[in-house]
């Protein structure tokens, strides 16, 4: 049974289906029994990938890469090679209801860390982390999202919900997030910047939108950006880079920094971005800051953008709001702003172009004010 094929790549299909009423049916368990073990077996090995145990850092990734496993043109290898060449870290594989690409056994310096994408007719949802299988094609359908997103956790893996503002259908079966009871309390992970900013505009300002009042009804989801390529065209230079401090470049280290918040997304800019009290106390993206009510807090704003060549315009976020903004030329720019806190609040970044299109933005420092 097909739940959701998402897409058939070929210039020619020719697809026949045939239906045994006559014939005992399986529940389609029988056929995959095999592959089932081999993921089991996979699970207690070495992983497929190099870590390299370098120091703290920012690593730089893309949380949406699909191979041939699924709709994709490429093998993991090739990917990993190309990904490489543009200067990524790591990235997610996360092919469409199949984790199977994990059977390619490459080591190269690009990390890559599992995943899969779930694909059904009211949205994707991808799970970070993740080896093994997922009953995706249950016919007795008793699993549910808080079902998944437990098992999830419960193997060191992320609830990411996909490009959540895609164009649905007809044009993209099931790409739009559309369920209307989803709890969001389950998300870990939300996609705000799906592929290239100045294509996908209108989708991810709502994706954006929508995160942001996640935000005000006080969830902190993870923003995150993905390319979602699927072939090894230009890697575009206004895809986001998705940036994670991580106290080594290792797979633990990483989705621990994820988990933190701890996270910056970036098509070129560089941003640290940190708050400061008045008995000099820092916290920066991802963490809580606790305030006396009415008491003022300093934002320190550090920005390196040699690869902006025009104006850049610098935007801190309070609430969802504009709170303060300022336009600059320069390749390096530190600024600091103040503000008083009269109730709980979070503030975040976000750096526009010339043409209106982000090219930066981070997660959250949240105020705690008591």
């Amino acid at each position: 049974m097909i739940v959701e094929a998402h897409a058939i790549i070929s210039e020619l299909v020719i697809l026949s289906i045939e239906v045994n009423l006559n014939k005992e049916f399986t529940r389609g368990i029988k056929a995959t029994e095999k592959w089932r073990a081999e993921l089991r077996d996979f699970d207690k090995k070495e992983p497929l990938f190099r870590e390299e145990r370098e120091g703290p850092g920012w690593f730089g990734g893309d949380f949406h890469i699909h191979s041939h496993h699924s709709d994709g043109n490429h093998s993991v290898c090739e990917l990993m090679t190309y990904l490489q060449g543009k200067g990524l870290d790591f990235f997610v594989l996360t092919d469409h209801n199949t984790t199977s690409g994990w059977k390619e056994k490459y080591l190269l310096k690009t990390m890559v860390i599992p995943g899969i994408e779930i694909s059904t007719f009211f949205g994707h949802f991808a799970l970070i982390n993740w080896i093994g299988d997922i009953n995706w094609f249950s016919l007795e359908r008793k699993s549910t999202f808080e079902d998944v997103a437990v098992e999830a956790r419960r193997k060191g893996a992320l609830f990411s919900v996909a490009h959540p503002e895609c164009i649905g259908d007809p044009i993209c079966t099931g790409c739009r997030w559309d369920y209307p009871n989803f709890c969001w309390e389950i998300a870990d992970i939300i996609e705000v910047w799906a592929g290239s900013w100045s294509e996908r505009r209108a989708e991810n300002i709502k994706a954006l939108k929508r995160w942001e009042n996640l935000l005000n009804h006080g969830l902190k989801v993870v923003a995150v950006s993905g390319s979602d390529i699927h072939e090894l065209g230009p890697y575009k230079k206004d895809y986001g880079r998705t940036y994670v401090w991580a106290e080594s470049k290792t797979r633990d280290g990483i989705m621990e920094g994820l988990k933190k918040g701890k996270v910056y997304i970036t098509s070129g800019p560089k941003i640290n971005f940190q708050l400061m009290t008045d008995k000099g106390i820092f916290v920066s993206l991802g963490e809580e800051l606790e305030v006396d009510c009415n008491k003022s807090i300093k934002l320190l704003i550090n920005i390196e953008s040699k690869k902006i060549k025009k104006e850049l315009r610098i935007e801190l976020i309070k609430n969802g709001l504009v709170y303060n903004s300022c336009d600059s030329f320069l390749e390096h720019i530190e600024l600091e702003w103040s503000d008083k806190v009269t109730k709980n609040c979070w503030y975040y970044l976000r750096l526009l172009d010339e043409r209106k299109c982000i090219v930066g933005l981070t997660n959250p420092i949240f105020i705690v004010c008591r």
